[in-house]
């Protein structure tokens, strides 16, 4: 929980989180993170999304449609948000 008088006024600057990878953990991630009034951005190799959670969409500031292994679709979150400080990394061996 965040300690009051730490933020004067109850204004957090909003943060940008990105999350590579849209399956069913990433998707409760998002879920999780919105608690804390924070931007996300969703990184997703697979155009079309099998969205389990209804509206999980408007939730994000973003979706990049890419592979993250590769660089172009890195460049193209990185000038979004030049300044990331933390990422979220959801994947799994097929």
């Amino acid at each position: 929980m965040l300690k009051e008088q730490q933020y004067p006024n109850n204004s957090l600057d909003l943060e940008y989180f990105v999350i590579f990878g849209l399956g069913s953990l990433g998707q409760h991630c998002i879920v999780s993170l919105t608690e804390f009034d924070v931007k996300i951005i969703a990184i997703e190799r697979r155009l079309e999304i099998d969205w389990e959670i209804e509206s999980l969409r408007d939730l994000l500031e973003d979706l990049i449609i890419g592979d993250c292994r590769h660089n172009d679709t890195l460049h193209q979150a990185y000038r979004l948000i030049k300044d990331l400080k933390k990422t979220l990394v959801v994947s799994h061996l097929n």
